[in-house]
């Protein structure tokens, strides 16, 4: 774990209805809600008169007061949470209709929201793991962590700690295990996401596809309506086509895409309203189109490269929801030349920043392989051939 003070934040607190009053943020990381609690009888309370005068201009209108209340740790605005819709919202724009999940100990669950604290300013850490998940909470939020100091790991527990006592080395509990999805299911969505990848929309053009494979182009030939600008036999054995794609426009204007172009390509809006299948489908697709897999000294790892880091970081959230956790890279590209299998012509590659999202962790391409799959053979076949390399 990484830990750096930020500085005052603005903060904001809720309280779920729920007994383990956890709920979760967008990377998955377990966190305790607010305290609330209303004190009419001093004699439960053995340090009552301090709590008193600490608490009484939180509850008092004139010369009388109705009872005590007080909070405890915050989480800073932009953080994000899911609802009871599976969307990721910023905290800040939570309401107590939404709903918010959360953790009972055992998984993931729906909690009703009972208390939402209005604006506040706190001194914050951000707290981040070795996987790229982070946290960014008021010193005095609780965060519930492995108690390193039981040696042994079958007597290790879980407790809560302050952010500002959380120290490097401390195990910071995290979610794997989740299902937050919606139910609206996304159309041709493996098409989506070859679109998103090596497809081109922009407002003053038909959608075009460019595919480089035999596979992709049977795959797309069979179950879309298509036209062809372009179509070449490549040397290597495999067909390179740029299609296009007929009375797709309408339903590319109903997911926000149309207009969008090169690096400032978004994924479907309200993209956390779709149910799995549709994620996982879409996934597979841009995947497909712009990612690979590397194997290499007995390792693999899966990439996924874009000129926006948005999109990468809207992709790796998702990832998160298959249990997947990654980290995004800027990388520098440097002049090259590249031969074409289809014309044998050579094309000059400028400089150029990227971004390049990474799987590398066993157990994590070991969850992509499970999930995703590619309409290619080859590309399939070297996914396949990554789990002999992790064994």
């Amino acid at each position: 774990i990484n830990i750096e003070l930020v500085g005052r934040e603005q903060a904001k607190c809720v309280t779920v209805d729920n007994d383990s009053h956890l709920y979760l943020i967008g990377d998955f990381v377990i966190t305790h809600n607010s305290s609330f609690q209303a004190v009419e009888e001093f004699g439960f309370f053995p340090n009552y008169l301090d709590f008193y005068q600490t608490t009484l201009p939180n509850v008092q209108e004139g010369q009388a007061a109705a009872g005590q209340s007080y909070s405890i740790g915050c989480v800073c605005a932009g953080t994000k949470v899911y609802n009871h819709d599976g969307e990721l919202i910023n905290i800040e724009d939570l309401s107590k209709d939404d709903g918010i999940c959360g953790y009972d100990g055992n998984g993931l669950i729906k909690e009703d929201v009972t208390y939402i604290q209005g604006e506040a300013y706190k001194d914050c850490f951000r707290i981040e793991t070795e996987h790229n998940r982070f946290i960014e909470c008021s010193y005095d939020h609780p965060l519930l962590v492995i108690d390193n100091a039981r040696v042994k790991k079958s007597k290790q527990k879980a407790v809560f700690k302050r952010a500002e006592d959380i120290i490097a080395g401390d195990k910071l509990l995290l979610l794997n295990n989740h299902n937050v999805f919606g139910e609206k299911k996304m159309k041709s969505a493996r098409l989506i996401g070859l679109l998103l990848g090596d497809g081109s929309y922009a407002n003053c053009t038909t959608p075009t596809l460019s595919i480089a494979t035999n596979d992709l182009y049977e795959y797309v030939n069979s179950n879309f309506d298509i036209g062809i600008s372009k179509l070449m036999d490549c040397s290597n054995g495999d067909t390179y086509a740029q299609v296009y794609i007929k009375n797709i426009k309408n339903y590319l204007v109903e997911l926000g895409m149309w207009g969008q172009s090169k690096d400032k390509k978004e994924l479907p809006k309200n993209i956390h309203q779709y149910d799995r299948y549709s994620i996982k489908e879409m996934l597979s697709g841009y995947f497909e189109a712009d990612g690979n897999v590397q194997i290499r000294n007995g390792n693999a790892i899966i990439k996924l490269t874009c000129k926006y880091r948005k999109m990468l970081e809207d992709i790796r959230y998702l990832l998160l929801k298959f249990g997947i956790n990654s980290n995004i890279v800027k990388e520098k590209k440097g002049s090259s030349e590249l031969k074409s299998t289809c014309n044998n012509k050579i094309y000059k590659l400028n400089k150029f920043d990227c971004y390049v999202l990474y799987i590398s962790k066993a157990e994590y391409v070991f969850r992509f392989i499970k999930e995703f799959n590619f309409t290619s053979k080859n590309k399939q076949e070297r996914l396949d051939s990554a789990i002999i390399q992790l064994k």
